[in-house]
């Protein structure tokens, strides 16, 4: 995940792209594009907006809303959260 500014809407942005070798068939490839698109269509105060879906030099890419603060996997590595924190 990257963080990165959008001149034109003068917002930061994440992008996310996949590491080298991510997906091991053009399906998995596909199944992560229409996956994201799909997403973008969703609207929720509890989800990430997903702002663009596309393809670069055959490297696909996410960009969507940044949100500051720690990432799910630096919370869970801290403990397990309990059920109403997680609720929450």
């Amino acid at each position: 995940m990257y963080l990165a500014r959008d001149a034109t809407l003068r917002r930061q942005v994440a992008i996310k792209v996949p590491r080298a070798g991510y997906f091991t068939t053009l399906e998995e490839e596909e199944r992560f594009l229409r996956e994201a698109r799909s997403a973008a269509g969703l609207r929720h105060p509890g989800l990430v907006q997903v702002h663009e879906v596309g393809e670069e030099n055959g490297v696909p890419y996410i960009v969507s809303e940044y949100i500051e603060g720690q990432t799910l996997a630096d919370g869970l590595a801290a403990g397990r959260p309990g059920l109403r924190e997680a609720a929450a």
